[in-house]
């Protein structure tokens, strides 16, 4: 009897199938491959998927690294701010020496802040300031009560009641000690700017000691007793108050404190103690010559920080195709950011005609860098030559100050500078202010373009004295503001240039702020991968209602075949019935 009948039992999506019974099919064989088939394009869409996971973790990695190169930019740009700490160039220095017989900080300290102006000074110290003290008589024990009731006439006792130091009310109690009364006056300390204290000569000598809080001699501790408090206690001067003198430069000064920050501007003094008689302290404020190293060395490696991951982002195998961590090989925004980068950093500083133009003159090289175990081979990696920057840093400090900032030259006080981008297109103007004309035409601007003077409009936004004045965009001021304080008629005569750390700065802070250019990359990919994932989802589905379907097309199929194989059966039964009779 001829029929089709070959079995199989497999697992198929999970579930126990017996396929090819009837029709000898491997039916999970078959429904393996067309679902592997179908499983290609998913397969595909999740490694892009991989991929671009990849590749926004190596843009986050460049948006820091653009972010410390541009925090590194941002201390040598002279920042539009009145704080001069954000200026690496407006260090200083003190370097201070003295004719006296013991080391110079053992009679004075100077501070220099940030901006302040280079100068020499020569300081002679007369005397310095002392707080004023005084002590009570003689009590035998701080913890028995010297405080009698008001009224009281007990010499060497306190009575209960109010009196003033300084002014501030002091509250006695009758049986106050020692102790309560020193707390009582240190509860007002803040107000009365007098500190008790007790201080034990002996085991049966115990002392009040008020002293004021600050030195010199408008600083007196003033006690007033009209209730007749403390009027029977003696107390007697233990520190006469002092105000500090001294000469600088020749000229006598005196002031109350020590401590003194009102004399040069920016500039504070210490005074410890007076120097020998005749002699001086030598003070110079310097450039602080090594700290604006330090500046330019912090932004030399951030430069080549970016540097080598561009180039480790580019780097080829053997065969010359993009290594697999290079998941940035051929990405647009890269290469332009790499180059916009490189462009600045090569570019020269317009305006200056006579000193440094470009970072090279002062000692920062690019050179090719050949690689080492954890980089590959990069081109335009920036060397320090130390021997020309610590040259040019010593005698051309302001000249190396400009090929790193922005330097804004006013002929008036009544303008300066606020702000600026890198649309900015000229080096000098003339500004004729009139606050009294019409809106549009209270600032005129006046630049040469190389061929004849050309006259335009700034905005202007403020009152008849004060106000900012603005570049207006597509002209040559674009991206420049600044502010004016005068009597609302000004003609001012302005000087400027953009240095390479000031451009730099601007347009790093352009592609990494929000919708820059790494952000907008960043979406772009999270985008694609949104709607990848969701392809993914959909051709699952799809993929799992297909193999369902071809499970029940060949289960259909067996049962066809099965009848089919019933029907041959019964015909040779039928057969072999009738042959036999």
């Amino acid at each position: 009897m001829s029929k089709v009948n070959f079995g199989n039992v497999n697992d198929i999506g999970g579930q126990t199938v017996i396929s090819g019974i009837a029709s000898g099919f491997d039916t999970k064989a078959i429904i393996d491959g067309l679902k592997a088939a179908k499983e290609i394009p998913i397969k595909q869409l999740e490694d892009t998927i991989s991929i671009n996971d990849k590749k926004n973790k190596a843009f986050h990695d460049f948006k820091e690294k653009v972010e410390i190169f541009q925090e590194a930019a941002n201390f040598l740009r002279n920042v539009p701010s009145m704080d001069k700490t954000l200026n690496s160039f407006n260090g200083r220095k003190v370097v201070m020496t003295t004719d006296c017989s013991q080391p110079i900080d053992n009679y004075i300290d100077v501070f220099a802040d940030k901006g302040s102006d280079l100068a020499n000074y020569s300081l002679q110290v007369i005397s310095i300031a002392k707080a004023h003290a005084r002590q009570s008589q003689t009590f035998t024990s701080q913890t028995t009560s010297v405080t009698e009731a008001a009224g009281g006439i007990t010499s060497g006792l306190f009575s209960e009641g109010i009196f003033q130091i300084n002014g501030i009310d002091v509250d006695l109690k009758a049986g106050d000690r020692l102790i309560e009364i020193k707390s009582a006056i240190n509860a007002v300390s803040s107000s009365s700017v007098v500190t008790e204290s007790i201080v034990q000569v002996s085991a049966t000598d115990y002392r009040l000691v008020l002293r004021s809080n600050n030195t010199g001699i408008a600083n007196s501790i003033n006690i007033t007793d009209a209730s007749n408090v403390v009027s029977d206690v003696t107390f007697s001067n233990l520190q006469t108050p002092a105000d500090a003198t001294f000469n600088l430069n020749g000229i006598p000064i005196t002031r109350s404190s020590n401590i003194i920050s009102d004399v040069i501007q920016n500039v504070t003094f210490t005074l410890k103690q007076p120097t020998d008689a005749g002699k001086y302290g030598y003070l110079s404020i310097n450039n602080d010559v090594e700290a604006t190293k330090l500046a330019i060395k912090n932004f030399v490696g951030a430069y080549n920080d970016v540097a080598l991951f561009v180039s480790k982002q580019q780097e080829l195998d053997e065969d010359f195709k993009y290594k697999e961590s290079a998941v940035l090989g051929n990405d647009s925004t890269l290469r332009l950011i790499s180059s916009k980068i490189m462009t600045e950093m090569s570019s020269y500083v317009k305006g200056i005609t006579s000193s440094f133009i470009t970072i090279g003159e002062v000692g920062l090289a690019f050179i090719e860098y050949e690689g080492d175990d954890e980089n590959p081979h990069t081109n335009n990696i920036l060397r320090i030559d130390d021997a020309i920057l610590d040259n040019v840093l010593a005698t051309q400090y302001e000249n190396v100050r400009r090929v790193f900032e922005f330097d804004f030259r006013s002929s008036s006080k009544t303008i300066a500078n606020t702000g600026r981008t890198n649309a900015l297109n000229t080096t000098a103007f003339s500004l004729d202010i009139d606050t009294s004309r019409a809106a549009g035409d209270q600032v005129r601007v006046t630049y040469h373009n190389g061929v004849t003077n050309v006259t335009i409009n700034a905005d202007y936004d403020g009152t008849t004295t004060s106000g900012a004045i603005t570049g207006q965009k597509n002209t040559v001021l674009d991206g420049l503001s600044m502010i004016y304080v005068g009597d609302g008629t000004d003609n001012v005569s302005v000087t400027l240039t953009q240095g390479i750390a000031d451009k730099l700065y601007n347009y790093l802070k352009d592609i990494s702020k929000p919708g820059g250019d790494i952000e907008l990359a960043i979406k772009s990919i999270n985008d694609i991968n949104t709607k990848y994932a969701e392809e993914v989802k959909k051709k699952k589905s799809d993929l799992d209602d297909y193999v369902e379907k071809l499970k029940s097309q060949f289960g259909r199929v067996e049962q066809m075949i099965s009848s089919f194989n019933s029907t041959i059966m019964f015909l040779q039964a039928q057969t072999n019935a009738s042959n036999n009779k």
